[in-house]
């Protein structure tokens, strides 16, 4: 075996962990530096053999993964929301109610006409309220359900034209619960807030918050100094201050790169250093 052949060898190694990679450039620059040590006959050997050793073992890892589906206990297999509870438990929301996982089991949730559950078994959206301790459930077109982890009870509420501080429509599109543990819910209708202390799910719409350019809100997400990022499906993103409750609305401006590309907003992120990443 000689040095040329293992340049050769080394040149067509694929190398696939960055860690690896560096212990595998050591060992390369060892042989190479054959003025400064004489590697011999033996030592190179053994160096092919761990090299070659190491690499079909990187080649072969993959991702551990676990499949959950119907026959594992889930209700449904298609999946709508995930959240986690303050106890680690997960929570599913699917096309056929509510599943939590206790890291063995499914415990399955879906309307019950004997009881109250959920109002319907089709669910948009999920989250957990680990403030609060619940779980808060947007049913795709028949209002919020909000589950307490501690009594193991299920709340309902809906649109109710004679009552102002209802929901302000049954077609619920996301649920934020914000760090103070505010919960603000997205709806084909208005924007809803539900504040301690104040009255449940006040609506917030173009008539109380001047600027808003659609009551359809599809996505919410909070910002790091508390602002609410309001997702539309035709008009952009509109942020709402926390300090003065004013909007700014973006919007895609043809020719200009600096806006956004789209105003159909799906989703909104914020992520480090303030920065918000938004999906048209």
């Amino acid at each position: 075996l000689t040095l040329k052949g293992l340049r050769w060898m080394f040149e067509r190694i694929p190398f696939v962990f960055s860690g690896s990679l560096c212990g595998f450039i050591s060992l390369y620059g060892l042989i190479l530096k054959k003025k400064a040590m004489e590697v011999h006959y033996p030592l190179r050997t053994w160096l092919v053999i761990l090299i070659l050793f190491s690499t079909a073992g990187i080649l072969g890892q993959q991702i551990p993964t676990r499949n959950m589906v119907i026959g594992d206990g889930m209700s449904s297999n298609y999946v709508t929301g995930i959240t986690q509870d303050k106890y680690g438990f997960m929570w599913f929301a699917t096309r056929h109610g509510v599943n939590r996982f206790d890291g063995n089991k499914f415990t399955v949730y879906v309307k019950d006409h004997r009881q109250t559950t959920l109002n319907s078994n089709d669910i948009a959206r999920i989250t957990s309220d680990t403030l609060n301790n619940r779980i808060w459930i947007a049913n795709r077109w028949d209002g919020i359900n909000v589950f307490d982890c501690e009594t193991q009870t299920f709340s309902s509420f809906m649109h109710d034209p004679e009552n102002n501080t209802s929901l302000s429509s049954n077609e619920i599109k996301d649920i934020l619960v914000t760090a103070a543990g505010n919960i603000w819910i997205a709806t084909a209708a208005a924007l809803g807030v539900d504040k301690p202390g104040h009255e449940p799910f006040a609506p917030l719409h173009r008539s109380t918050l001047p600027g808003l350019p659609t009551d359809y809100i599809s996505t919410l997400a909070e910002g790091r100094n508390g602002n609410i990022y309001n997702g539309h499906p035709q008009e952009g993103m509109s942020n709402l201050s926390r300090k003065d409750h004013s909007i700014r609305n973006f919007r895609n401006r043809p020719g200009d790169k600096s806006s956004l590309p789209g105003n159909t907003v799906n989703a909104i992120y914020t992520g480090m250093k303030s920065k918000i990443w938004i999906a048209t």
